[in-house]
């Protein structure tokens, strides 16, 4: 079990050094480094029972080890990416004055 655990922490913290936000890919979302393919994506297939070796073949471009992350990933508690914010509509004094 330990040893199980330690695989797993190696993999989050290699896997972290793959991925990377910038807010002109995908808004910001993180995404694998070198491509645009979101990491909630890849987790979220896991999360659904999509077997490891059918992801692979979807996104030839990801490593292993990428793979690896996502998979540890889908098992942890939080999804990746921005913490989800309930939505605030402003209006301009203009627009106010308008209605």
């Amino acid at each position: 079990m330990v040893r199980a655990a330690r695989e797993c922490i190696r993999d989050i913290r290699r896997g972290d050094m793959l991925v990377e936000r910038n807010a002109q890919i995908c808004s910001g979302a993180p995404v694998f480094k070198g491509t645009r393919i979101p990491v909630a994506q890849i987790v979220e297939q896991f999360r659904a029972g999509v077997p490891v070796s059918e992801i692979a073949e979807d996104y030839p471009q990801l490593s292993e080890e990428a793979l690896r992350y996502a998979e540890v990933r889908s098992r942890m508690g939080d999804p990746p990416g921005r913490p989800k914010r309930d939505l605030r509509l402003q209006r301009t004094a203009s627009e106010a004055a308008n209605r």
